[in-house]
């Protein structure tokens, strides 16, 4: 019998059985040889069960999801720790301004990517980039603040106020993460 033009399928290894014999099992659920029998579960109680079904649903606590709640607070702790930064360049002596500013861009940048391929988000480092770019935006506005006055000012109420209206409706439900909310049109 020949399998198809292949001359290496027809030579004389190939020739006769083409399956491979079965393998050796046993029935699944039963024991090997040898082996002590599995014994059954006891059924619970009709009782057991009605104790079971009326302890309460676990909440994110316990099954550790995040909550639109806990977005909000880390986001807004982020937010303080970055201004917190902000201000401290916004501060200081020009020239200290200037080498916080490097400081934090670079810094910012080397954690950003240290958490960005990190298995598990650390707080600590999420909350040290924050700071970091709090020094770097600090610098920056002071930087342009002194090359286009007022401009500075302008730019942190208004990306506070975007920020607080934005965690403002989150917050209540008047906005909802849907997927109609980020379709684009």
């Amino acid at each position: 019998m020949a399998l198809g033009g292949n001359p290496i399928f027809n030579g004389k290894n190939f020739r006769g059985a083409t399956q491979a014999p079965p393998v050796p099992s046993y029935t699944h659920g039963q024991p090997q040889y040898g082996q002590p029998a599995w014994a059954a579960q006891p059924p619970m109680t009709s009782d057991q069960l009605q104790e079971m079904y009326n302890q309460p649903a676990a909440g994110p606590a316990e099954t550790g999801r995040m909550t639109f709640d806990d977005v909000i607070v880390k986001t807004a702790a982020c937010l303080a720790v970055l201004l917190l930064g902000a201000a401290v360049t916004l501060f200081v002596a020009p020239g200290t301004a200037n080498l916080l500013m490097i400081v934090g861009a670079l810094g910012g940048f080397a954690l950003g990517m240290v958490n960005s391929f990190k298995k598990q988000p650390s707080p600590a480092l999420i909350l040290t980039y924050a700071g970091l770019e709090g020094l770097f935006l600090g610098g920056l506005t002071r930087l342009l603040d002194g090359m286009f006055p007022g401009v500075g000012l302008q730019a942190v109420i208004g990306t506070l106020a975007v920020f607080g209206v934005t965690l403002a409706l989150f917050k209540s439900g008047k906005v909802r993460a849907t997927p109609r909310l980020f379709a684009s049109s």
